[in-house]
């Protein structure tokens, strides 16, 4: 079920991407494997430097830059829809702020960048856990707002 109300997008906050990549990383949902014991790991629950994950079977801490995780996210299944989205439909939903952490968008990011775009929308959300979903899902929804408010 379609959660968010992003508001009109004229009204929504737009920062500078040189600005976004000096944030850090929360939740990015990130495929990475410990460089030492080889086994999965998970992200800390707190931000760190950019993107701290902590492997728990040998406490190895490993930091990734916002450009290291972009990368990740360009190497998704899914990135090239998430592109053409952009693309095509231009920002139907911003990306998900907490404080200075980008929660919820990486995919967006890197296309952002990838398109030559200069601006990222943002919605300030209160948890650092903060997730809108299936971005798919949250598209779909809103282009049947659009198309209804149109009729």
């Amino acid at each position: 079920m379609y959660e968010f109300n992003y508001g009109n997008p004229d009204e929504w906050e737009w920062v500078p991407i040189s600005t976004v990549l000096t944030w850090y990383s929360v939740d990015a949902g990130i495929s990475v494997r410990c460089p030492d014991c080889n086994r999965s790991i998970d992200e800390i629950d707190e931000a760190g430097t950019s993107f701290d994950m902590i492997c728990y079977a040998c406490d190895k801490i490993i930091q990734y830059t916002m450009d290291e995780v972009l990368d990740d996210k360009r190497a998704d299944d899914d990135y090239g829809d998430v592109l053409d989205s952009v693309r095509s439909r231009g920002w139907v939903m911003p990306l998900h702020r907490w404080n200075n952490c980008v929660t919820d968008g990486h995919h967006r990011l890197a296309a952002a960048i990838d398109l030559g775009h200069r601006v990222v929308p943002m919605h300030q959300v209160d948890d650092c856990r903060t997730d809108h979903g299936d971005w798919q899902e949250e598209i779909d929804h809103y282009d049947t707002c659009r198309e209804m408010s149109n009729a």
